[in-house]
């Protein structure tokens, strides 16, 4: 073990643990989250298997003005899904990164109803063929009109949509509307051909293939 006696070590649920310290140095601090990185990341024996694991860390530290025991936990957890977030060992809580938190929530709210209230919207961009200038088929690109933040960019919202599930209608979607505008086109050309891009989450959905 890593900790001391004057370490208070409890479990805070599922895969969570909190170690208490009874000061604030940064040094010893430190050197205590070097060395239960160290410890848990060991590989280590299971039923004839060689298994590992990793560790994300988060850091409260009292400031002075009283802070209660649950809003020091509650730091040290937000801290700790920055350091996820970041893949990072470890982050020492920050006010910013609550506020972040907030808005990312808020935005997933928000994220599971925007398909029923129309916003995911899937645009087409050309491709061409270098040698003869000409289009030969397009790319469906998903892109979500936020009814206060305008439109936005995959890179915005299409990890919360993985973490929430939403993603498998918004593939759908996108495989819709990418195969009805294919249609049109070949109307007028035999030749034409829709790219979509389909996440690992939809690859693993049993239903993926019958979409």
């Amino acid at each position: 073990t890593v900790v001391s006696k004057t370490h208070l070590v409890a479990r805070h649920g599922g895969d969570e643990f909190l170690v208490i310290l009874p000061n604030n140095d940064v040094q010893q601090t430190q050197a205590l989250i070097d060395d239960l990185i160290t410890v848990i990341e060991q590989d280590f024996e299971y039923e004839e298997h060689s298994l590992s694991c990793s560790a994300a860390i988060g850091i409260a530290r009292q400031d002075g003005t009283n802070q209660s025991f649950a809003t020091l936990v509650r730091h040290a957890d937000i801290a700790m899904y920055a350091a996820k977030a970041k893949q990072k060992h470890w982050a020492i809580y920050e006010p910013w990164m609550e506020t972040e938190a907030q808005s990312k929530l808020e935005l997933n709210n928000h994220l599971l109803k925007a398909l029923e209230l129309d916003q995911i919207k899937v645009f087409f961009q050309p491709i061409v063929a270098l040698d003869c200038n000409k289009i030969v088929g397009a790319e469906a690109l998903i892109r979500w009109q936020h009814p206060i933040l305008g439109l936005l960019r995959p890179e915005l919202f299409l990890a919360l949509a993985e973490k929430n599930g939403a993603i498998i209608a918004f593939g759908n979607l996108v495989l819709n509307r990418a195969c009805q505008e294919c249609a049109k086109w070949r109307e007028i050309r035999s030749d034409v051909a829709v790219s979509v891009n389909a996440s690992p989450r939809q690859l693993l959905d049993p239903s993926f293939v019958d979409s």
